[in-house]
């Protein structure tokens, strides 16, 4: 080759790589409007009340606090405290830190895609990355599952870095992220192990095989005090006793790929994402169509790919990197499968199966850019893709922010308890309803003690298992402290002060099995010589008087 030629590959070269640049920071500034656009749209849930309560409790948390130790860790609240300490504590302000994080999620994987593939990739993986319904719902929750994103992003760059250059820096830097996300959440564990496809983008496998060990042996033993300390208790105490009744697990693994996809079947409490819990807005039927072609059209291409590697590369059927993400992310959700299947359940659609969702949206990048370079029409070929995608990803999105705000029922009846309260006055509550409403209790300026029944839970934040409590072998301690708590109540009474009664709002017509706890109470007042007046037939609001 002339020096002229030379000259002119490596301008061509400069010049497709400043476009690759300019497409991704365009995407991730687009994805970076879509993340905080309306983050005030919805009312709070009962995680992100329970993230409310540890971050204005801060490392003074109660003892038997679940969701602490069981899934978003300390780093989280940790990072979200000096967060909301400097811009406040609004709705806005907890979810911002989430947003940002997001945001940067999609840089990251672009670059990811980038180095990994080329600037068409990068391109592409920044595009998918930016409108995946999935992610941009959880760039808007105050749950630490966005900045588990983000690390898990990072770890998979620095591991395409690491096995490509062989540096120590770059294992090192893999290292770095990927303890940090461990804490952050526990099913990481299953992104470490799965990592070891990262042997696939070497030829000199043996020698990336062995730094991969050592790496993954140093974060391990260095996880072991935080799994000691913090995981097997949790598990302990109930681990999926949340997970919803019938729930599959092996019926949830096609329906995991299918939430990962554009436009894919949400469960329902993805609240404005899921059809199902939308109230507002029906998915046109091209969009259904659309999202079914979707899945047929990514195994055509994984064929198409493959049988022109064959027939152009006798000794290689497949690109390494395709076989590296295939492993990164399919791996990750098998080990995570075979967890919830021989171990205990574990909600794996669209919650803890986005340990995948990174090396996913990567894939699916790659098979599309490796797609077009076969067919011959690149970057036509691409942008086709990239519309037919992100036009599957826009209704949900659409879907997700075009509903009108409405006060969830938690804020409403802390808003209606607090108008009625007075600081001296005492506020009984059942299941998780002192949880769910701290925060718009608190926003509201309610000064009145609240208790629970049973008065464990006054001692945790995090999942409620009824189950246990309503067991014969518990039952001697559930009426000891029904007749505890109506005997205080009695006093509250006897000195002037107002008692309230609220019913679970998980079962407001007292037709489940909770019901059985209001009854134990009830029976323990009844026996103080109270009764109840009802004081608010719209929020369940009942005020706790001496009987007549």
């Amino acid at each position: 080759m002339s020096t002229a030629d030379s000259a002119m590959s490596i301008s061509v070269t400069a010049r497709r790589h400043r476009v690759a640049f300019f497409c991704i920071l365009v995407a991730t500034l687009v994805g970076g409007i879509i993340r905080f656009w309306n983050l005030g749209g919805r009312d709070f849930w009962f995680d992100e009340s329970c993230t409310y309560l540890y971050v204005r409790h801060f490392f003074d948390w109660p003892f038997k606090s679940s969701l602490l130790v069981e899934s978003t860790n300390t780093p989280y609240y940790f990072l979200l405290r000096f967060w909301t300490d400097f811009f406040g504590d609004s709705e806005v302000s907890y979810r911002s830190f989430s947003a940002l994080a997001a945001t940067l999620t999609v840089g990251i994987l672009g670059v990811a895609a980038w180095r990994l593939r080329g600037g068409l990739a990068g391109g592409v993986a920044t595009i998918l990355a930016a409108v995946h319904p999935l992610h941009v719902y959880y760039a808007g929750e105050a749950r630490a599952y966005a900045l588990w994103m983000l690390l898990l992003s990072a770890s998979l760059f620095t591991l395409i870095e690491a096995a490509r250059t062989g540096r120590v820096r770059w294992w090192v830097a893999f290292g770095a992220c990927i303890s940090a996300s461990l804490p952050t959440h526990y099913f990481s564990i299953y992104f470490l192990g799965a990592s070891v496809g990262c042997v696939f983008l070497s030829d000199d496998r043996r020698r990336v095989f062995r730094q991969w060990a050592i790496t993954a042996g140093v974060v391990m033993v260095g996880f072991v005090p935080w799994l000691i300390y913090a995981v097997l208790p949790a598990a302990s105490l109930g681990g999926a006793k949340w997970v919803e009744p019938g729930f599959d697990v092996l019926l949830s693994i096609p329906r995991t790929l299918w939430a990962l996809l554009p436009c894919g079947a949400y469960p329902g409490y993805l609240r404005g994402l899921s059809v199902s819990s939308s109230e507002t807005m029906v998915q046109p039927s091209f969009i259904v169509v659309l999202s079914r072609v979707v899945p047929v059209f990514l195994l055509a291409v994984i064929a198409m790919v493959v049988v022109e590697r064959r027939r152009a590369t006798a000794h290689r059927t497949c690109p390494r990197e395709l076989c590296f993400l295939m492993g990164v992310s399919v791996g990750s959700l098998v080990l995570a499968w075979l967890y919830a299947v021989l171990v205990r359940p574990n909600y794996l659609v669209g919650r803890y199966d986005m340990v995948g969702w990174p090396g996913f949206v990567l894939l699916m990048s790659i098979l599309v850019s490796e797609f077009a370079r076969v067919i011959r029409k690149g970057l036509v070929f691409s942008l086709v893709g990239c519309v037919v995608l992100v036009a599957c990803s826009s209704v949900p999105l659409v879907r997700m922010n075009g509903r009108s705000k409405m006060k969830s029922l938690y804020r409403l009846r802390a808003e209606a308890i607090a108008s009625r309260a007075r600081a001296d006055d005492l506020i009984i509550t059942f299941s998780y309803d002192r949880d769910a409403m701290s925060y718009y209790y608190d926003r509201a300026g309610g000064g009145a003690a609240t208790r629970s029944f049973p008065s464990w839970l006054d001692d945790q934040i995090g999942w409620v298992d009824s189950e246990a409590d309503l067991c014969e072998k518990r039952r001697p301690a559930l009426v000891a402290d029904a007749r505890a708590l109506a005997q205080l109540a009695r006093e509250k009474v006897r000195n002037g002060h107002r008692v309230f009664l609220m019913a679970d709002s998980s079962d407001p017509r007292n037709e489940g099995r909770r019901a059985e706890l209001r009854a134990v109470l009830v029976e323990a007042l009844r026996k103080a010589d109270l009764q109840l007046r009802l004081v608010d037939a719209v929020m369940l609001i009942e005020r706790i008087e001496p009987a007549e």
